[in-house]
């Protein structure tokens, strides 16, 4: 063989090489992009995660579209559940906003238990439990609520 066919058969195996890399980083890529929508299908179990989870699978299916990295997808994955963590948030303040105004109106159960502790305060009554018993009829509460309102109260003065 020639210096010439030496050359030629190294850059032919050089590129052959190459190509087999690259077969197999996009190989990987692919896995990679698999498992990860596989994973938006397992965690997106529940209804409410569903729009994230549609938003987090059309990102995957662009993604290999366009041959972007992970760490855009990551990045973009990041920002979605961010969004979706705030959400839950301001649910949940917003529920127990809700719960504070239901409970706080007059008529209440907090006023309701303040009620109960003044009773209790007044002295006129023996123990906790009589003083429950008595008053939970007038406050239109349960005898285990009047009891449990009377809990870790300090003794009439």
């Amino acid at each position: 063989m020639s210096k010439l066919g030496n050359i030629e058969a190294g850059l032919m195996t050089a590129a052959t090489e190459k190509a087999t890399n690259i077969e197999t980083e996009t190989a990987r890529f692919n896995r990679r992009m698999d498992r990860r929508y596989a994973r938006i299908l397992k965690w997106a179990s529940t209804k409410e995660k569903d729009e994230v989870a549609d938003q987090l699978a059309f990102l995957l299916l662009f993604v290999i579209e366009q041959g972007k990295s992970a760490r855009f997808v990551d990045n973009v994955k990041n920002d979605l559940l961010r969004n979706y963590a705030a959400q839950q948030r301001k649910k949940h303040l917003d529920a127990m906003n809700a719960a504070d105004a239901l409970h706080d109106q007059p008529g209440g159960s907090r006023e309701k238990q303040r009620l109960i502790r003044e009773a209790w305060a007044s002295g006129k009554y023996t123990s906790r439990d009589v003083c429950a018993e008595q008053e939970c009829g007038g406050l239109e509460i349960s005898f285990s609520t009047a009891r449990k309102a009377l809990r870790n109260t300090p003794n009439p003065s």
